[in-house]
């Protein structure tokens, strides 16, 4: 008997709009966790002016509020400060490497290798940062297939190509972009993808994180 059973499709969109309900979630979590802080620190306080002083200071409780509020809001700004290099500044954070074209001529240290995974070469250099080489056919065959792969799927879709980054300790399958102008969108692949993807998948993983640029 021939098999019914049909495939589980995802509902793309539908998928979009719960993720877009659980971040407004998230974000109505924290204001809650800010009200929250303020109305411990003005129940403590109240607690603390009517045992040792017999009255309650408004003054007092308005300077909680207002130290409360400026923790978060001073919080908040020093992560803006950190992240304002946009995608490059999250890449960094994650611990990813740049696939790097040096047009410099300056001349090249002896390359140690990317967490001890790779033999120096004489054409490609190694460092915590950058997986840098003089020509883009330079790069190892794993790196110039990632890189040539971005950068068809760029001229396809109308994109300029993102800066690229590789996760060298990440075994996982996976990949994301981040950023918030053209000028500074990274697109970072993990290890493993570009291990143990065929030149088809990769395609489709790369292509998928494209459309989360087009489409903001």
């Amino acid at each position: 008997m021939a098999n019914s059973r049909q495939p589980n499709l995802m509902d793309f969109f539908g998928e979009q709009r719960i993720r877009t309900r659980r971040s407004l979630l998230l974000y109505g979590l924290f204001f809650l966790i800010v009200l929250a802080h303020m109305a411990v620190g003005l129940a403590v306080m109240s607690i603390l002016l009517t045992v040792f002083t017999g009255g309650i200071y408004y003054w007092v409780l308005v300077l909680v509020i207002v130290l409360t509020l400026g923790s978060f809001v001073g919080g908040s700004f020093l992560e803006y400060r950190r992240l304002r290099a946009g995608g490059r500044a999250i890449a960094q954070r994650v611990g990813a490497v740049r696939l790097f074209i040096d047009n410099s001529q300056e001349a090249w240290e002896h390359s140690q290798g990317v967490a001890h995974q790779h033999e120096a070469e004489e054409k490609v250099r190694y460092s915590s940062r950058h997986i840098a080489v003089r020509d883009e056919r330079d790069f190892p065959p794993v790196y110039r297939r990632y890189y040539e792969i971005a950068q068809q799927l760029a001229i396809a879709a109308g994109l300029q190509t993102p800066i690229l980054y590789v996760l060298p300790d990440e075994q996982g399958i996976n990949g994301f972009v981040a950023g918030r102008h053209s000028s500074d969108m990274v697109l970072v692949v993990t290890q493993g993808a570009l291990d143990k993807l065929s030149d088809e998948a990769l395609y489709g993983l790369i292509g998928h994180e494209y459309g989360h640029i087009l489409h903001g």
